[in-house]
């Protein structure tokens, strides 16, 4: 299932403010190895395709003994995981963006 979304033009100073806590944005892969110590976590799961991050924050709501990190080709929808996740207060997901 994809999500398509309208152009929303205030979505990129969003996700710029949750950039560093929540959404990476750029190479993903140059932090190959070390996503254990960005999430503080020993065992980590990934989604790929997290949309509006419904499952992704719920499984980190249940599981705050895990690391969740989510892949969204769409820099926009990454906005809405990160979102939620900040909402929520969770130190235990982290959003691709790209």
């Amino acid at each position: 299932m994809t999500v398509r979304l309208r152009h929303k033009p205030w979505i990129k100073a969003a996700i710029e403010e949750l950039k560093d806590d929540y959404v990476y944005l750029g190479d993903a892969a140059k932090n190959k190895g070390q996503w254990h110590q960005l999430l503080g976590k020993e065992t980590l799961a990934v989604e790929i395709g997290c949309g509006k991050g419904n499952f992704i924050v719920g499984m980190a709501q249940l599981h705050p003994e895990q690391g969740f990190v989510g892949v969204e080709t769409q820099e926009e929808i990454a906005y809405y995981p990160a979102h939620k996740a900040q909402e929520q207060k969770l130190k235990n997901v982290k959003i691709i963006a790209g």
